[in-house]
């Protein structure tokens, strides 16, 4: 539209190089649409961000677990490059969890934050404590929750046995089996779980149906074998 505006309205009868104008249009494009916009979104997220640090004890938790959530969904908008954002949800993840801390939340959604700040801060026992009180409650978890705590488990460089037990229970309640499921069988087994009839019960026609001798296979039979197993010949074959 500008160049159309030189060459057709302002100087129809001159001619010149308008490469230098062109260039300088698309760096105003540029500063536009990706640092000015950008700039735009840094400053709207940290002034949302500063209104939460000190909340008011007596703010009502529903309209600041908005706000918090508010946060959250705006680092997924296209204000943001992929790395800027993520960086960004760290920080409102960590922030929510230490909220939801303060008031003690212990809902799904609650879950879930405590489970996200652990993953982005497992040094910090804070969000690991909540996270066992929460288990010890006996409720059922969803599908995404187990996956989260599953997360959790293998992010941890020593396991909780209170948590692995907790575990163990879930998963074979469930029938779940996959690849990252087998270590925590097989910490259960190895620390004498109180499962551990239910975990061969389970697990052992799983091995032998698909002729396993990979090293879990060896250490899941062996461990079985302290077990009275009516397999243990075909194990031992």
């Amino acid at each position: 539209m500008v160049l159309f505006f030189l060459h057709e309205v302002a100087l129809p009868n001159v001619e010149f190089d308008d490469s230098a104008i062109q260039w300088f249009i698309v760096l105003v494009c540029i500063f536009f649409g990706f640092v000015a916009y950008g700039m735009m979104g840094d400053q709207q997220f940290f002034n949302a961000l500063h209104s939460l640090k000190n909340v008011s004890p007596k703010s009502k938790p529903r309209d600041i677990k908005k706000r918090f959530e508010n946060i959250l969904s705006f680092t997924y908008s296209s204000y943001f490059l992929p790395k800027t954002a993520k960086r960004y949800r760290v920080l409102g993840v960590l922030l929510y969890a230490d909220y939801l801390l303060s008031i003690g939340d212990e809902s799904s959604r609650a879950l879930n934050i405590y489970v996200q700040a652990f993953l982005h801060s497992p040094r910090d026992s804070r969000f690991r404590k909540p996270l066992l009180s929460i288990l010890n409650l006996g409720r059922e978890l969803t599908q995404d929750e187990m996956d989260l705590l599953l997360l959790m488990v293998h992010q941890e460089e020593i396991h909780d046995p209170t948590l692995n037990h907790y575990l163990v229970g879930l998963f074979l309640k469930a029938g779940q089996w996959s690849g990252k499921i087998e270590p925590i069988f097989l910490s259960a087994l190895e620390n004498q779980s109180t499962f551990s009839d239910e975990i061969i019960r389970f697990a052992l026609p799983i091995y032998l149906s698909h002729k396993r001798t990979d090293e879990l296979a060896l250490r899941f039979y062996l461990l079985a074998l302290r077990f009275s197993v009516k397999e243990e010949d075909q194990i031992k074959n």
